[in-house]
């Protein structure tokens, strides 16, 4: 199983995802996972701070009234 594929084919799913980010739509909307495979995936993959953080900063505007928030919070 290639993680670093996975990682970014459900990163892709959750930023093109407008409605529904669950595990079973991206399955059912996809030949090449199924839910099993993507639940394993989830459990196995550590998406540390740092990592997040390293992908994110190029693309983040600062601003005095803004603020960065990250949460683990599952959609």
């Amino acid at each position: 199983m290639d993680y670093r594929q996975h990682r970014l084919d459900y990163c892709q799913f959750l930023i093109s995802s407008q409605i529904n980010y669950t595990q079973t739509y991206l399955a059912d909307h996809s030949e090449e996972y199924s839910h099993d495979s993507i639940n394993r995936f989830l459990r196995l993959d550590k998406l540390t701070p740092r990592t997040l953080w390293e992908n994110v900063r190029d693309d983040i505007v600062p601003n005095e009234q803004g603020y960065v928030l990250f949460d683990d919070v599952v959609l």
